[in-house]
């Protein structure tokens, strides 16, 4: 079964499992997070806080990638982001 974020995406997620960390407040604030697949435009993250993070933050990963994003949506547990510097 497709859910309807899944027909709204652009372009194919890639599952990824790495290791990310949410960062806000100018660097005061930071969440350890898994980043559990990526697109062109956006990712899904794995945090404990995942209904308590900001809406807008900076996305470390560990391959050495950040990301300024927004979220889109929030669960459980999970959440989706958009990348903000993929639309400059």
């Amino acid at each position: 079964m497709t859910d309807m974020l899944d027909e709204r995406r652009r372009s194919e997620r890639r599952r990824v499992l790495r290791r990310g960390r949410i960062v806000f407040r100018n660097g005061y604030g930071a969440i350890d997070c898994v980043v559990l697949d990526v697109s062109d435009g956006g990712a899904r993250l794995r945090a404990p806080a995942a209904l308590m993070i900001p809406d807008l933050f900076r996305l470390s990963v560990d391959d050495g990638s950040s990301h300024d994003v927004a979220v889109c949506y929030r669960g459980a547990g999970v959440a989706g982001v958009r990348f903000l510097d993929a639309l400059a």
